[in-house]
């Protein structure tokens, strides 16, 4: 029976899928980040924010999603439009809504906590809690504890109002999603929008996870496997099932197995408790993703035995207050051993490198008192049996209360600066906890500060290389300490970086052109590059090959409105191309890839004699046929109208078919059709218009 009662969830989580790369420094500049997977009927959207500010005031603003269809059939569809899917923003459901939902995912109560945290908390003892609290461990925000557990589920995801499902796809198309944040652009936490490009027609089936192995340890069995980059970004849990006679296999459990952000890319580790330790065993994963989609199962492997002679040290939980530990260990001396000493190890990972902290402890003895200067640490009890043979304990977290932020780094200098690569270099803060150091970057004073690191940085010195597409002249910098409880100091002092221009601007690029009678129509893609102001367009007359003196046509401001018509024509010639850009301080782009057009004489051939339609109606079509004149015939072009609409450009037909079969009907509809024919030496011939009632 579930209960409902009062707590404030405070966690501290990062998993993978989303919620790896989020950043929960208030400070940064917020975004979104986007992931899908198309089915033959529909397509899955889920998307996340980086930062708990941004998260919070999302569940109260909401998204939209937006989607343009860009290819059909594969046809690329240069004017369509975004339309909006979501007839009001997305938001979670609410809290009396959670209650009824918690019955279906263990998911659902922890997202529900971490939601309405001070006044909501469901407590039961068949959903294991405290396993996804041990997980959430890593982060201080609840923040992290709801994407945590949204990954894990993607019909969760949908009633925290962070995934979306589109039903009106089809299998021939191709789309662009874009999802934005519905708050005030205004608002300093609001996102920058994530797009997403679906095709539907491609499918990649899932992999099957590798590298497992197990083994047998007294009444437990230790799994381990491969969680690659390949496997980590791809699944966010997994399944592990257990088989007796490697035919039938149950899961050990209903709850898939999350990794956290501090396993990604390493071996997953698993231990499950064996009911029958006189049977044999095999084991097989299976890879779950964030849109609960599961992939083929890994390769079986048969539980194997280990042979484990020595008596391992049982280090108990620690016993802390204030400033001071006290450790309490087990250790049953069995007549063939001989103890030299027992030592305390330690380490500010759990993974790392496990130094002697506390050396020559009797061999008698089994509690220890000390005073910890550090807020964080893992512990160890060795055994020493020899000189050169010892034991170690299970390790233990050691966690001082902390609040006390460490002291703002000193002496922030710029070391060098070349080739857009910015060198920092700063003093060590002293502190004995020091985690490392956080970099920021802004372009202004007053601009928000990014921060360029991922993790905390452990040395005196970053590199940050800037972007040669980017034109910034002027950076600020600064640094923050980090302690081992994730105190935070304040910011340095700034140092000022200036860079003079000197980069040219990207090319912009010709990527269309029509040709009229009197002119040639120009369009094309500017610069990249933040700082252009004008473009500038060249032309020069080819003949026989060879390209004559160029000529610059027009210098047009950047944001000029395209096209752009050459009304200055030289009357039939073959005409060369090209642009270039230029910056703000003058800096000028290389010529962009050149295209050549040429203008051929053009006189009007006899008109089609023959040009016929015939509409079938048992199987819905309409069926044309022509005799056309195929000497020197390269291009065919049918046009047709429906209905009271324009006659257009229907369909490119290959120079020699003479016929082509319409099954674009609709009953009771009228059409209008007509062909071009255009020839080598430039000349066309038009058909008669034909309509058919059908």
């Amino acid at each position: 029976m579930k209960q409902m009662t009062f707590l404030l969830i405070m966690v501290s989580v990062q998993n993978i899928g989303l919620a790896q790369n989020r950043i929960s420094d208030s400070n940064v500049e917020s975004f979104l980040q986007i992931k899908s997977q198309a089915a033959s009927d529909s397509v899955m959207i889920r998307w996340a924010m980086n930062n708990a500010i941004c998260w919070k005031k999302s569940l109260k603003y909401g998204f939209n999603i937006y989607r343009k269809t860009v290819f059909r059939n594969g046809d690329y569809l240069r004017n369509e439009k975004f339309e909006r899917l979501n007839q009001h923003p997305i938001i979670p459901i609410t809290k009396n809504k959670w209650k009824l939902k918690v019955n279906d995912s263990p998911m659902a109560a922890v997202v529900a906590q971490a939601i309405y945290g001070e006044d909501f908390i469901l407590e039961d003892d068949e959903i294991n809690i405290s396993q996804i609290f041990s997980k959430a461990e890593e982060l201080n925000r609840r923040f992290g504890f709801a994407l945590f557990a949204i990954d894990q589920d993607f019909n969760i995801a949908l009633l925290a109002g962070l995934g979306f499902v589109d039903r009106q796809v089809k299998a021939d198309e191709q789309y662009i999603y874009k999802v934005f944040s519905a708050m005030p652009e205004t608002d300093l936490a609001y996102p920058e929008p994530a797009l997403a490009f679906v095709n539907l027609s491609k499918t990649t089936e899932l992999p099957a996870p590798s590298g497992l192995i197990a083994y047998r340890l007294g009444n437990k069995g230790m799994i381990q496997w491969n969680n690659s980059k390949e496997f980590s970004e791809l699944y966010s849990s997994y399944f592990i099932e257990r088989s007796v006679d490697g035919k039938i296999f149950y899961r050990v459990s209903e709850v898939p197995f999350a990794q956290t952000d501090s396993q990604l890319n390493k071996t997953l580790k698993f231990t499950d408790i064996l009911q029958d330790s006189s049977k044999t065993y095999h084991y097989r994963i299976i890879g779950k993703t964030i849109f609960n989609s599961i992939g083929k199962p890994s390769s079986m492997v048969k539980l194997k035995e280990v042979n484990r002679t020595k008596v391992y040290p049982d280090l108990l939980e620690p016993i802390i207050w204030k400033d001071s530990v006290r450790l309490n260990w087990k250790y049953y001396i069995r007549k063939t051993d001989s103890i030299i000493k027992f030592q305390i190890l330690s380490s500010a990972t759990p993974t790392g490198a496990f130094l002697i902290k506390i050396d020559s402890i009797a061999s008698e003895q089994r509690r220890l008192d000390y005073r910890n200067q550090y807020s964080v640490e893992y512990i160890k009890v060795r055994v020493l049996l020899s000189q050169n043979e010892y034991v170690d304990s299970n390790t233990r977290l050691i966690q001082i209360a902390d609040t006390i932020p460490p002291q703002i780094p000193k002496n922030l200098k710029i070391i060098l600066k070349t080739n857009r690569i910015v060198n920092l270099k700063w003093n060590l803060v002293a502190d004995p906890d020091i985690l490392g150091y956080d970099i920021y970057r802004a372009k202004k004073d007053g601009d928000i500060k990014t921060k360029l690191n991922v993790s905390p940085i452990k040395i005196d010195t970053f590199n940050d290389s800037l972007l040669k597409g980017d034109f910034i002249s002027k950076y600020r910098y600064y640094i923050k300490a980090i302690d081992r409880k994730f105190n935070e100091s304040d910011f340095s002092k700034e140092v000022v970086v200036d860079f003079p221009d000197i980069i040219k601007p990207t090319s912009p690029l010709i990527n269309k052109y029509q040709v009229n009678k009197d002119c040639i129509i120009l369009s094309w893609v500017n610069s990249s590059s933040n700082d252009v102001q004008s473009i500038q367009l060249f032309r020069s007359i080819v003949k026989e090959g060879q390209k004559g003196d160029t000529v610059l046509i027009k210098n047009l401001p950047v944001d000029f409105k395209l096209p752009f018509k050459d009304e200055k024509l030289k009357g039939a010639n073959e005409y060369y191309y090209f642009l270039k850009a230029i910056d703000s301080s003058g800096n000028i782009s290389s010529p962009s890839p050149g295209i050549s057009v040429k203008i051929a004489p053009q006189f009007q051939r006899e008109a089609l004699k023959f040009f016929k339609a015939t509409p079938d109606f048992k199987f819905k079509l309409i069926d044309l046929s022509w005799d056309a004149n195929r000497n020197g015939l390269i291009s065919i072009a049918l046009y047709r109208k429906v209905g009271d609409g324009k006659l257009s450009l229907y369909k490119r037909i290959p120079y020699n078919q003479n016929h082509f079969t319409d099954r674009d009907i609709v009953i009771n509809s009228n059409y209008e059709y007509m062909l071009r024919l255009i020839y080598n030496d430039g000349s066309q011939s038009f058909s008669n218009k034909i309509q058919v009632n059908y």
